[in-house]
């Protein structure tokens, strides 16, 4: 029988063990790093008020065209859907764009268009030695 205490108090340890692999790495790395560990509101709180500069966090889609993954860059949703308070008015621009389109071939290019721009985005990011933040 499931018990969800169970798969409550797995969940826990495994974090835990992610958080203490984290912090021996960055030690490591000569990097200070701070670990803190709170409740999900509290974490989102943080977050959407820009207190956080990295936050294991997952998400999942709630629509088949991505549209919600895509709104994590948008400058606009900064404090929202943006926890990485990621701002480039280029993508900006494409991606009011493409909310304006009704579903069909042209919005379908335009989707293909600017999951193109976030993966080179991406590979800059990485190539320049940066942290690539974006889904």
């Amino acid at each position: 029988m499931f018990d969800p205490r169970n798969h409550i108090e797995n969940a826990l340890q495994a974090s835990r063990q992610l958080d203490e692999l984290w912090k021996k790495n960055m030690d490591a790395l000569g990097l200070r790093a701070v670990l803190k560990t709170a409740q999900w509101p509290e974490n989102l709180k943080s977050a959407r008020s820009g207190r956080f500069m990295l936050w294991r966090v997952g998400s999942s889609a709630g629509s088949p065209d991505g549209q919600g993954s895509l709104e994590r860059a948008y400058g606009a949703s900064v404090g929202k859907g943006n926890l990485a308070r990621f701002s480039l008015p280029a993508f900006d621009r494409v991606y009011e764009q493409l909310n304006a389109l009704p579903d069909g071939p042209e919005r379908a290019e335009a989707e293909a268009r600017i999951r193109a721009e976030v993966a080179e985005m991406k590979q800059k990011a990485l190539a320049a030695g940066g942290l690539c933040v974006l889904g």
